[in-house]
């Protein structure tokens, strides 16, 4: 079957070898600096967090608790603000993916449109930056605060919006992922009280919705970036051909992990006796030892 880049026109661009400098490689790096720079930070942020500008900071945005607050509505607003912001970055990637041909850059009655999504997209991210510091402040500049799963989202949500060229492939991209962080600041609104005349049940059932929502989201953009990206050139995989179909390690991997797991797609099944009978046996053994009490 083709690939997406044979297909579409939109997709020629869509490749590892033009796109993974720009969001994988630079976002890389800029972690790498901040980082580097957090470690001097956080040295002189501990010795002097209850004097002048520091203290005031601290004040401001609170700890990583989110305790003791003297600017409760302040933070509100910012995480209300960080919500928004961010399910408009997870909803205009939905969008991009049903109209890529609007970011071809040949198609000049799209530039308008282009440009104005792109002007608001950079407005928010500036706004992301602010609020990433914010949340770098409040656990002191601790450089392992820039390998949290929120702080690494942002780097590679940002940095790419401000360094990719206009091309045809700027449809593509990795904003589904801020759906996550826009989960995490629902839960710190959380923390902060937000919802305590809420039920426990309610509670638990949003959480759950969220927890979910999440997933979801990050689990469906990330099999489409990798269906339609199509592995590297060294991560390609080789087939033997059997009555079972193409096989290799990770194909077969793949089946058996979906085998135990209960999945089952159906995609592939063993055609031999011998393998069957394996199997079988497998399969029983696996339960045995899932559900066996010591």
């Amino acid at each position: 079957m083709p690939v997406c880049q044979d297909v579409h026109p939109f997709c020629r661009e869509v490749t590892w070898d033009q796109l993974a400098w720009d969001l994988i490689g630079l976002p890389t790096v800029v972690t790498i600096v901040l980082i580097s720079l957090m470690v001097p930070l956080n040295k002189f942020w501990l010795r002097n967090q209850k004097r002048g500008f520091a203290q005031s900071v601290r004040r401001l945005v609170g700890n990583e608790e989110l305790t003791h607050l003297h600017h409760p509505t302040f933070l509100k607003i910012a995480f209300t603000m960080e919500i928004l912001f961010s399910m408009w970055f997870a909803a205009l990637w939905v969008i991009r993916t049903y109209t890529p041909e609007v970011w071809d850059v040949a198609n000049l009655e799209e530039q308008t449109k282009r440009e104005a999504i792109l002007l608001v997209d950079r407005i928010f991210c500036v706004f992301f930056m602010i609020a990433y510091t914010m949340n770098a402040a409040r656990d002191n500049f601790n450089p392992m605060f820039a390998l949290h799963p929120s702080s690494l989202i942002t780097v590679v949500t940002v940095v790419p919006t401000f360094s990719r060229k206009a091309t045809s492939s700027n449809w593509f991209s990795f904003g589904y992922l801020r759906a996550s962080n826009a989960v995490i600041a629902v839960n710190k609104i959380w923390k902060m009280g937000a919802l305590k005349d809420v039920g426990d049940v309610t509670q638990m059932y949003i959480q759950l919705s969220l927890r979910t929502f999440s997933l979801v989201m990050i689990l469906v953009g990330s099999v489409f970036v990798l269906e339609v990206l199509g592995d590297p050139g060294f991560l390609q995989d080789s087939f033997i051909e059997t009555e079972m179909g193409g096989l290799s390690v990770v194909q077969l991997t793949y089946w058996i992990m979906t085998t135990i797991s209960t999945v089952g797609y159906g995609d592939f099944a063993p055609k031999t006796v011998l393998s069957r009978i394996f199997i079988i046996i497998a399969i029983v053994f696996w339960c045995y030892v899932l559900f066996r009490r010591d």
